[in-house]
């Protein structure tokens, strides 16, 4: 008796000659991580469309001349990637270097000097290039000083705002050159006497002091990765679901029927 009791099988839903009979445990276990893959895959989905949009913003600004800062101005919204053209002077009393950026496997600096234009009353932080961090990052790198009238041409960036950070930056006790690991054209404002333009400009290689390396990496990874990454988080989805009901679907046996 207690031996027909074992084989019959449990409740389920009757699928011909077997039976899905799947675990309380088990299937919250398979609901949560197949949610989790889910919005893993959705995701990596959005990251590629939002690519693609700076891809085309791209593309399409870049076929645009340089514009001069009055002509910048009248324009409304985004105007990252804009080619921007100005005149004026550096003032060297102040330089942000931008911590943790690589160049050909070495870490470094990204050198950014506050730059007048003229007949201006604001100020605009220019990107020079990349610095070698050197072998002691207790001793910040040599830099050049640039004076007189100078001309730049480059491009429109704004640094993001949402930049997650494992230390930041401690604007109270500020020196300089300032070592910061992001730019936060906010706080650096206030330990200013001049009003900051909204945006940097990064300079276009080969031009103005160019022995500096200037890579701009506008897109470090592509759509085409995202949506790679997420047809993996799909399959590992689709993977999940067949495991699941295979491990949790029995076959009747003859004496069982």
């Amino acid at each position: 008796m207690q031996k027909q009791e074992a084989e019959r099988p449990r409740k389920g839903l009757k699928i011909g000659r077997f039976f899905f009979t799947p675990g309380i445990i088990p299937t919250l276990a398979a609901i949560i991580v197949f949610t989790l893959l889910l919005n893993l895959g959705f995701w990596q989905l959005q990251r590629a469309e939002e690519k693609n949009y700076l891809k085309s913003r791209f593309e399409s600004r870049n076929t645009l001349g340089p514009m001069t800062l009055e002509e910048l101005n009248t324009l409304q919204g985004d105007t990252n990637d804009f080619p921007l053209k100005t005149s004026g002077h550096y003032d060297n009393r102040y330089n942000v270097l931008l911590d943790n950026q690589m160049h050909e496997t070495r870490a470094g600096y990204h050198l950014l000097t506050l730059f007048i234009p003229s007949g201006s009353n604001q100020g605009i932080w220019v990107n020079r290039g990349w610095l070698w961090a050197g072998h002691d990052r207790s001793i910040l790198p040599d830099f050049p000083a640039i004076e007189g009238q100078q001309a730049l041409q480059g491009r429109v960036y704004t640094p993001p705002d949402n930049v997650f950070l494992l230390k930041k930056d401690n604007f109270n006790q500020v020196s300089w050159p300032f070592r910061a690991q992001s730019m936060d054209l906010n706080s650096l404002q206030g330990l200013l006497d001049v009003q900051l333009l909204p945006f940097t400009l990064r300079l276009n290689p080969g031009s103005n002091d160019s022995s500096m390396p200037r890579e701009w990496h506008y897109l470090p990874i592509g759509p085409e990765k995202h949506q790679g990454y997420a047809f993996q988080w799909f399959a590992m989805s689709f993977a999940l679901i067949m495991i699941y009901f295979f491990t949790n679907t029995h076959k009747i046996k003859p004496e069982q029927e």
